[in-house]
């Protein structure tokens, strides 16, 4: 069910402009009770007109105009800084973020000109977007400069309003690699993985601006929320050495610096992984042309004629969801794990020893080689392979309290949270059961968790007053492995309905996280695909009267089989749901 609405969200963001061109609408009217969009549209994103102050303009026509020349991109924005006085002029620093908010009215007194009404979210200058909800205020104070009205304190960044970038502005991924690997799991992936990195850039109508941009973007490094956990194949100082990408017949071409020279082949590949992977989706290229020096540039992976990167060359398993996912629904009915055909939803017992235990969670491994399971009034966690008859169950962790749904990564890690001396803790098991340390998360209640599928960002609801709220944080496995970077994907800034009260949560592809919420505790939860940095947040089909708990995603094809409070199951076919298999305790699918 692939409903996730990557662009066209209102309320959304923002342009930052480091590197971007862009072009949004702003504001214009006098007494504002509810803004609506201009007409002019963006053609090119770039070299739209702005027009400087007019002689004798009073505080808010001086105003309205710095929102409009502040929200079109200008190198330097000088038309903006002209409705500055010249010492705010030499302060302002537009760069260095932005605010998207929705405005509800204007109010002029004396010298100053107040804006009101709600924040949404900002852009930081890696052009990164976070949902972020709360009042908006902004008061300008204006002063007379050589006859004429200017503004005094502009903002510390820029301003936009949301609407203008439902129709401009789109969201992107650049790709890293996961930042380490746990190299002490016995049987972990070894192999290195992309991770996608959203941001977001105007809609250049031409191809090759896009293109040059996400490159830029991509050789400048990754969001400073997501840097540590990932690294790059690109050496430091990595430039464009002309300044555009171009795409011709499908095939971008992209001139680095001789920086990348001296790289081995096995770091060559990942370059080109990244590039490729960047530029793809985006763009649907069919290869990419590296260049140093105007020559073509070898990876192991290029043409040997043309010396071009087909995007068919790049190695599945550097893909955000392993190509190694198994597709085995397994469900609990009577405490006992079964086998459930995933679409008819015929049943067959599993015959190892977890068959016949009394469970009341179970993950499956990635591969589909492993289960896990709570058992015990949720005191003790087993694990076992999916070989069938004669396999054992093992326990690996124990003297716990309120464990939750395990875990499994990409890696072949099994992860784990309960509570242990009253204190709630996250559990790594390798080797034995090793505590990993998550200071985000001192004192806050968690009820579910869910790691994305490149096994780097790990999604929580957290129990706070009056419901749940959505978080995620990722996974630093540089040196040790720690949770960092925790932080609320604020779904209360969405048009959709605002989710409160949440259920359950699976990771729905490599951006997005389904959760099973509802706006209010009398409101029928229904399942929503939430964007990681909460840009977006779009139903997934029609909620039912079903009192949905549970939540399992097949990866391959983002379908989902969602369990009911009373264990009737739904299966996801496209559009809507459909009963499936009844008086399930639970259902999981591998990863």
């Amino acid at each position: 069910m692939r409903r996730t609405g990557r662009t066209g969200l209102t309320g959304l963001v923002v342009a930052l402009t480091l590197l971007l061109a862009g072009c949004v609408g702003v504001p214009t009217s006098g007494r504002v009770e509810r803004v609506q969009g201009q007409e002019q549209a963006c053609q090119n994103c770039v070299n739209v007109e702005v027009s400087p102050p007019s002689p004798g303009d009073d505080p808010r026509q001086v105003v309205e105009g710095f929102l409009r020349a502040n929200a079109y991109y200008q190198s330097g924005y000088s038309v903006a800084k002209q409705y500055l006085t010249r010492e705010a002029a030499q302060d302002w620093k537009p760069e260095t973020g932005a605010t998207v908010y929705d405005l509800d009215a204007v109010s002029v007194k004396d010298d100053q000109v107040s804006l009101s009404g709600r924040t949404l979210g900002t852009l930081a200058a890696d052009r990164s977007y976070q949902a972020r909800g709360g009042d908006f205020a902004q008061t300008f104070t204006v002063s007379r400069q050589d006859g004429e009205w200017r503004i005094a304190t502009p903002p510390a960044g820029l301003l936009v309003a949301d609407y203008a970038f439902d129709r401009s502005y789109a969201t992107y991924d650049l790709y890293f690699l996961a930042n380490g690997r746990p190299s002490d799991q016995p049987g972990a992936v070894q192999s290195p993985v992309l991770v996608p990195d959203p941001i977001w850039l105007p809609q250049f109508r031409n191809p090759g601006r896009v293109a040059s941009a996400l490159v830029k973007a991509l050789l400048t490094g990754p969001t400073s929320w997501l840097a540590p956990a990932v690294t790059t194949a690109i050496p430091p100082g990595t430039t464009l050495s002309v300044d555009s990408v171009t795409i011709t017949d499908g095939v971008a071409s992209v001139a680095l610096s001789d920086a990348v020279l001296s790289l081995p082949d096995a770091q060559r590949s990942l370059l080109a992984a990244q590039i490729v992977y960047t530029l793809k989706d985006a763009l649907a290229v069919r290869g990419v042309l590296i260049t140093v020096n105007q020559q073509g540039f070898r990876v192991p992976e290029s043409d040997p004629t043309t010396l071009v990167v087909p995007t068919t060359a790049i190695s599945s398993q550097l893909d955000p969801v392993s190509p190694n996912a198994g597709n085995q629904l397994y469900v609990v009915q009577a405490g006992k794990v079964a086998l459930a055909d995933g679409s008819t939803g015929e049943l067959r017992p599993f015959s190892g020893d977890l068959g016949s235990t009394s469970i009341s969670s179970l993950a499956v491994s990635v591969t589909d080689t492993d289960l896990a399971a709570v058992t015990d009034g949720r005191t003790r966690l087993v694990e076992a392979t999916t070989a069938g008859a004669g396999t054992k169950a093992r326990t690996v962790l124990s003297g716990v309290t309120d464990l939750s749904r395990p875990q499994f990564t990409r890696f072949g890690e099994l992860w784990a949270l309960g509570r242990q001396g009253g204190r709630q803790q996250l559990w790594r098991i390798a080797d034995g059961a090793k505590p990993v340390l998550a200071p985000d998360l001192d004192g806050r209640d968690i009820t579910a968790f869910s790691f994305s599928p490149d096994g780097v960002r790990v999604a929580f609801i957290e129990r706070v007053r009056g419901g749940q709220r959505l978080l995620v944080g990722h996974v630093d496995r540089g040196d040790g492995v720690e949770v960092k970077g925790v932080r609320e994907l604020d779904t209360r800034q969405s048009d959709s309905p605002q989710l409160t009260q949440l259920k359950d949560l699976a990771w729905l592809d490599a951006t997005h996280v389904m959760v099973l919420g509802a706006a209010t505790a009398k409101d029928t939860a229904g399942p929503y695909a939430v964007s990681e940095d909460a840009s977006s947040v779009v139903g997934q089909g029609e909620a039912l009267a079903w009192n949905p708990v549970e939540v399992a995603v097949l990866l391959r094809t983002q379908s989902a089989i969602v369990r009911s409070q009373n264990g009737q199951t739904w299966r996801d076919q496209g559009t809507t749901w459909v009963p499936f298999v009844k008086d399930v305790d639970a259902v999981a699918y591998p990863g």
